[in-house]
């Protein structure tokens, strides 16, 4: 994820025969690079200032990009943000991933919040 992407992940990145990232992005990819955020933070790779960050730069590429009916198409650019032709939205598999992605990153923040909250109080109460 980087800002040539807008904060989105590209779909992989192939090294043979010549290194190359595949700036094309899925809401199910989107999805679970969220999750991969989180677990970053978890697992103390990334700082909470970080994880905010990264969320929110995702998430304010994601409420900007072009829909069908509400709906993201399966894959866009994620450099210019335009949806990939054929223009597709089939609801079921990438809303799926995208909303279950979304589930688990709120539970997960929340989770994060609290434990900060606890943390916080401990500290004043220690003082």
């Amino acid at each position: 994820m980087t800002t040539v992407d807008h904060g989105l992940p590209p779909d992989n990145f192939q090294e043979l025969p010549d290194p190359v990232v595949a700036h094309r992005t899925s809401p199910t990819n989107i999805g679970m690079s969220l999750l991969a955020v989180l677990a970053a933070h978890d697992l103390r790779f990334i700082e909470t200032g970080e994880l905010v960050e990264r969320v929110e730069s995702s998430l304010t590429t994601l409420e900007g990009m072009e829909r069908f009916e509400g709906h993201l198409f399966n894959w866009y650019d994620s450099q210019t943000l335009t949806p990939l032709a054929p223009r597709l939205c089939l609801v079921g598999g990438q809303s799926g991933n995208l909303a279950a992605g979304m589930l688990a990153l709120a539970a997960g923040l929340r989770e994060t919040a609290a434990t900060a909250a606890t943390r916080s109080r401990a500290r004043v109460g220690s003082r």
